[in-house]
């Protein structure tokens, strides 16, 4: 019996294989098995097409504005070394930026992931600023033939979590500053959008 991830790995395949068939040849990266979640090295095997590249935002950019891209810079080296290519992705896993707690309110946490006020519309502009740079990087990057694709990553609670428990609280950053709208799903549904159509 196989496991829910490999199950969804394959089917993940299955379309990926079906839909290149019908897409322009050479607009899509390499149909196959690619390593994610794993060593980089597990993408050296011949039958790999390529691998994952992950980067934490915490990381990335420990102030505003000013990012960090040498894991990236490093990581496209290596398959470019090996001949290979990489999806990119950045998440937001259980701790933030510590500076973005100046600039948008703090909900606690939900299931360990740090949760920021993340329908306040300074959010938005903060991962504007976060994909767009990401996007600059790679448009300058000598290796950016090494990027099979970008994965876009909603990163409002965790790097997935988007939904905020009853009863939550956020407290607002050391100005002062907190939006007074309160959560729901059609926000959740909104954000996910705008976020989504940041990345397209």
């Amino acid at each position: 019996m196989l496991t829910s991830r490999i199950r969804v790995v394959l089917l993940a395949l299955i379309a990926w294989g079906a839909f290149t068939t019908t897409a322009s040849a050479g607009t899509l990266p390499p149909a196959g098995i690619y390593q994610v979640w794993g060593r980089d090295s597990g993408a050296t095997a011949p039958y790999v097409k390529g691998g994952q590249i992950t980067l934490d935002w915490a990381t990335i950019e420990p102030k505003r504005r000013t990012f960090n891209w040498s894991s990236l810079d490093s990581e496209l080296k290596y398959y470019a070394s090996i001949g290979k290519v990489a999806t990119v992705q950045v998440n937001s896993t259980k701790t933030k930026p510590s500076w973005l707690w100046t600039v948008v309110a703090n909900c606690g946490t939900v299931h360990g992931q740090a949760a920021p006020q993340y329908w306040d519309p300074v959010y938005m502009n903060v991962q504007t600023e976060l994909v767009s740079a990401l996007a600059a990087h790679l448009k300058g990057s000598p290796y950016l033939s090494r990027v099979a694709l970008v994965r876009a990553a909603p990163n409002a609670i965790g790097t997935e979590l988007t939904d905020m428990p009853s009863g939550y609280s956020c407290k607002a950053t050391p100005s002062g500053h907190k939006v007074s709208t309160v959560w729901s799903k059609t926000i959740r549904d909104q954000y996910y959008y705008d976020v989504m159509n940041l990345y397209r």
